[in-house]
């Protein structure tokens, strides 16, 4: 049992050694992860504000395009209740132009 035990000067180096080297290629991977996450997420954020400033130019172009909507409807509307004024004072059209007729009516029958 005591040779079991007893431990060798050069095994121990070498024990000590891959523990180092185990050691120091945990800490590289870690960095590389690190610094590969840091790539990644750096062109996330800048692909995102790329993102964001088309959003914002076609967010404006909308504004403008609803803003000429907007007027040309508001004209419409006036147009309509202007059109509507003018069909409430020409009143009940079939009975003026009976009215007109009989009148053109009469004034042939006295040119006669």
């Amino acid at each position: 049992m005591n040779i079991f035990k007893k431990s060798n000067p050069s095994q121990d180096k070498e024990k000590q050694k891959l523990e180092y080297l185990k050691t120091t290629a945990k800490m590289d991977l870690n960095s590389f992860v690190d610094q590969e996450l840091f790539k990644e997420s750096s062109q996330l954020v800048q692909h995102s504000f790329i993102l964001e400033k088309e959003i914002e130019v076609e967010l404006s172009k909308l504004s403008n395009q609803l803003e000429i909507f907007n007027k040309q409807s508001n004209d419409w509307i006036a147009l309509e209740k202007s059109l509507n004024a003018a069909v409430k004072e020409l009143g009940d059209l079939p009975h003026f132009t009976k009215l007109i007729e009989r009148d053109i009516q009469e004034i042939c029958l006295t040119l006669k």
